[in-house]
Order: structure tokens, then sequence, then C-alpha cells
């Protein structure tokens, strides 16, 4: 899709975590069998898989709580400009760290 707009893929991807979400997806098949198999069972489904992957990251004993508050904020959409501003940051963060 990012080829057909043009357009870094961050960009096409909202909430403020975009690049790792898109690396996620990217780099582990796993993620995106088990996005397909949510997608199917709706909102509850996703209710459940963010359950089970705060346990689990609770159990290696890894911080939940950037998990929390990142699914209840919603933030405004952004205009083009910033959306590619903010695209543009996020690929040199990437790229230079």
């Amino acid at each position: 899709m990012a080829d057909a707009f043009d357009c870094p893929p961050p960009y096409l991807m909202p909430g403020e975590h975009d690049l790792t979400s898109l690396e996620v997806y990217y780099e582990h098949p796993a993620a995106r069998e088990a996005l397909r198999l949510v997608a199917e069972l709706g909102e509850s489904g996703a209710d459940a898989l963010l359950q089970a992957a705060r346990a689990l990251r609770e159990a290696r004993g890894l911080d939940t709580a950037t998990t929390d508050t990142a699914t209840k904020t919603r933030r405004r959409r952004l205009s083009r400009a910033e959306a590619a501003e903010a695209s543009r940051r996020e690929t040199e963060l990437f790229l230079y760290s």
C-alpha cells in the first residue's frame, strides 16, 4: 500500500508506535498469523490476545505499563503534513539507531 500511495509505511499506520508495529509485522511471521486469526474474532479476540500478551510479558518480567497506556490512549488524526513529518522523524530514528 505504501508503494501505491508513494509514502513511507509508518504513514499509513495509526498510533504512536507505528515503526515498532511495522517492524514486528514484517520480521515475525507468527505475529502476522496471530493478527490474521484475531481479525476474524473481532474486538473480543483482540482483547483476549492483548490480555495473553500482557500475561506473557509479566511472566517474563517485562514492563506492561507502556502496553496498557498505548491501547487506552486515542490520538487525534494527524494532518498530511504532520503525519509526513512524524514518519520522517521515525524513519530517521530507525536508520540512525
